[in-house]
């Protein structure tokens, strides 16, 4: 299995610090309670496999988007999963379960799968 997760790089990904709470508005400068956003707040991508008895080489990333293939491919498959497979763990006993995010599935990420041997839980299988 592997796994990411994104992180904000701002206080208010807590959901308490979200709000403004005061007992007079009137005194609140305009700045604290109209803050412009990004449409893309920047945020840190945290990539990981998790097999039973331990886990792979973490994959930190700045991002503004959800991951493209391109980067889950080269920093995650090709440079992280695959080596640790490779070396902790018997190929034919990996069954490699992403979640459905459409990178997982791309065809240079299949085949790369399929090249090495690594078997893999396709997507019209995955619940």
């Amino acid at each position: 299995m592997d796994d990411e997760k994104y992180f904000m790089l701002h206080n208010e990904s807590v959901p308490s610090n979200r709000g403004l709470y005061t007992s007079d508005p009137s005194i609140v400068s305009p700045e604290i309670k109209f803050r412009i956003t990004q449409k893309f707040e920047p945020k840190v991508l945290v990539w990981v496999a998790v097999p039973e008895n331990s886990v792979s080489q973490l994959f930190f990333s700045k991002q503004k988007q959800a991951v493209s293939q391109e980067t889950y491919f080269r920093n995650c498959i090709k440079v992280r999963l695959i080596p640790f497979i490779q070396r902790f763990h018997t190929k034919e006993k990996v069954l490699f379960w992403p979640d459905l995010a459409t990178s997982h599935y791309s065809h240079t990420v299949m085949d790369h799968l399929d090249d090495n041997e690594v078997q893999m839980v396709h997507k019209e299988w995955n619940p």
